[in-house]
């Protein structure tokens, strides 16, 4: 099977048919400056594309290397290639099921559930 890359942009424009093969956002981490939760992850994963990014900023606590995606070592254009050299040559697999499992505990009766036990832990 040929894997191919998806710009961004285009993501908004292709035909609900249409695949992609990996979803890269690899952001870095500053100060006062850095990634939080990103929902387009979990969105990517629910489709079954696992997911690049960077173990800086909110995604260390979502992407399972291996599982639902993977992190670059070192988030510069270097190691950013380094990365999707890895997936498109074959150096890292994923199961379809296993990506689209890693979403299902952010759906929002789950997250509701979480919110009522904390309420019934701390006021009961």
């Amino acid at each position: 099977m040929a894997t191919r890359a998806i710009p961004l942009l285009a993501l908004a424009e292709m035909a609900p048919n249409q695949e992609a093969d990996l979803f890269a956002l690899v952001s870095y981490a500053e100060p006062l400056n850095f990634e939080g939760f990103g929902i387009v992850f979990l969105e990517a994963n629910a489709a079954g594309t696992p997911v690049l990014t960077s173990s800086q900023g909110g995604m260390s606590d979502y992407v399972e290397e291996g599982v639902n995606g993977f992190y670059v070592e070192d988030p510069s254009p270097a190691g950013i290639e380094q990365a999707l050299r890895r997936f498109f040559e074959g150096g890292i697999v994923f199961r379809t099921e296993d990506v689209k499992r890693k979403p299902l505990d952010y759906r929002w009766p789950m997250i509701a559930k979480q919110v009522a036990d904390t309420y019934d832990r701390h006021w009961n």
